[in-house]
């Protein structure tokens, strides 16, 4: 029997797999292409447009001439934390030479360990340096990528134990994560159940004067708890509103000083 009698002829008929089938028609689309996977390899390499890496961004003409500061906690402070809070404790953080000169370049392209998501790195300028003294740096902030400073997310796998390594050999493992509107200023909201952060990060939102922390808590009752780790003990205090107005008061913890704001329509 044989098909021109109108029977289908015996034997296994090769069909092409889903993800074949789906390779196909994406590739129809592109390319007008026929048959079982035709084109698949053009269509897996149109894939990978939509990974941006750092260099289509941000050209560096000669990435010899600069060091990459990988900017990681110190085991005192995490670096997010001082450059939200301070752009001059950012600076010196680009100041502080160890024993050795390990900022031997002319720039330094710093980016900051962004704590709250694994392996991406915020961008935190490029510095030159002006002088290399023999227990710090002097450096100033150049023009280069200006406008990406605190916005610009990376990616890296980048884990090995030194801070300050050749860029050129670094540079192609950078990705674009995310480019956000505005310069990070600090955590977001965690919600009234999740508030329980560090002294500084504290610090840096009251600074900051983050809308989404104003509006959540200034109608808010309670008390607040400053506990200094440090030296040991606490502080606390309680709001009460008068008038709708919203109170404050100024607390010492550790040698710096935070403003507290609370309202509340009795006291507790």
């Amino acid at each position: 029997m044989n098909s021109r009698n109108g029977v289908r002829p015996r034997g296994r008929v090769k069909v092409p797999s889903r993800a074949c089938r789906l390779r196909e028609d994406g590739n129809r689309a592109r390319k007008g292409s026929t048959g079982p996977c035709a084109g698949t390899q053009a269509f897996v390499r149109d894939r990978s447009i939509t990974t941006i890496r750092l260099a289509d961004i941000f050209p560096i003409e000669r990435p010899s001439a600069y060091k990459i500061h990988f900017a990681r906690y110190n085991q005192v402070e995490r670096p997010l934390d001082v450059f939200v809070r301070s752009r001059e404790e950012w600076r010196a953080w680009q100041e502080f030479r160890p024993r050795t000169d390990q900022f031997n370049q002319r720039f330094v392209y710093s980016v900051i360990d962004f704590h709250r998501e694994p392996d991406i790195w915020l961008f935190g300028g490029v510095w030159e340096v002006l002088e290399r003294r023999p227990d710090s740096y002097v450096v100033s902030l150049t023009d280069q990528g200006r406008h990406f400073i605190g916005r610009l997310k990376l990616h890296s796998p980048y884990r090995q134990q030194g801070t300050r390594v050749n860029f050129e050999k670094r540079l192609n493992e950078f990705t674009v994560s995310e480019i956000l509107r505005e310069e990070n200023s600090g955590m977001d909201f965690p919600g009234h159940d999740g508030i329980n952060i560090r002294f500084c990060a504290l610090v840096s939102l009251v600074r900051n004067d983050r809308p989404d922390w104003r509006g959540a808590l200034e109608n808010a009752e309670g008390v607040y708890l400053v506990s200094d780790k440090r030296a040991g003990g606490c502080m606390w205090g309680r709001r009460t509103d008068r008038g709708g107005r919203i109170l404050s008061d100024s607390v010492r913890v550790g040698g710096s000083f935070v403003t507290l704001e609370r309202s509340a329509t009795q006291d507790v």
